[in-house]
């Protein structure tokens, strides 16, 4: 779990890390390691957040700016990540936050600590279990049987839903399928094409059918792994 510590009280922010520290080597043998970056300011921080799972924040000192900024911040950048809050001079309970931020008090205690981090980390397995889905205005989060199919068409990939929405991504159909081809489900029957073989209707000479009968081209080696796949779903 990649973790990240906005503190702009230097003291504050060492004794976290040391927290931390101690927490990761108990967590080694089960829920791994935990790597930790710090910032003294929410700057840096903004500079480059995506790679973290958990903020811990608490911004009191930085002039044009504070803890409850930084997180807006971050949620406008479209980071899906748990936001700890830590409240010394300043009591972030009071303020208008996401639905799903945590708050500690400091001084943190470690039980306290220790508990956060068993929250976020199960959180963070459960957002593993779910495909990621961005379009330019929102990022959603679906299930493997909630996706149909996907399809390039100019620079973008739009993803059919079973609800019968169709987003539109910035991506490409190989990128995409980089991301789906541990669920055994989903197949490239061309090379601008994912499919879920779940929702495949009929398989023909040159063309596989899907349930809201949109075809697509298949490549005559993709149609036995169909063939077997469907069997099994």
């Amino acid at each position: 779990m990649h973790i990240a510590v906005c503190d702009d009280n230097g003291a504050d922010r060492k004794q976290l890390e040391r927290l931390l520290s101690r927490e990761s080597d108990k967590r080694m043998e089960t829920t791994g390691n935990l790597y930790v970056t710090s910032y003294g300011n929410p700057e840096s921080l903004l500079q480059n957040p995506r790679q973290f799972d958990v903020f811990f924040i608490d911004v009191c000192k930085t002039v044009g700016s504070s803890g409850l900024l930084v997180v807006k911040a971050l949620v406008e950048m479209g980071i899906q990540a748990s936001y700890v809050m830590c409240c010394s001079d300043v009591n972030y309970r009071e303020q208008d936050f996401p639905e799903g931020t945590y708050f500690l008090d400091k001084p943190i205690l470690v039980k306290e600590l220790s508990d956060i981090l068993d929250v976020t980390y199960a959180k963070l397995e459960g957002a593993k279990s779910q495909i990621e889905l961005r379009t330019k205005k929102e990022t959603i989060y679906v299930h493997e049987e909630d996706i149909m199919y996907a399809y390039e068409k100019g620079l973008s990939l739009f993803v059919r839903l079973t609800d019968e929405r169709e987003l539109e991504i910035s991506s490409s159909a190989s990128n995409f399928f980089t991301e789906v081809e541990t669920y055994p489900a989903f197949l490239m029957p061309n090379t601008k094409t994912v499919i879920n073989c779940r929702y495949i209707e009929k398989i023909g000479v040159f063309n596989v059918t899907m349930s809201d009968k949109r075809a697509f081209r298949i490549y005559g080696d993709c149609k036995e792994y169909a063939k077997r796949t469907l069997k099994t779903l």
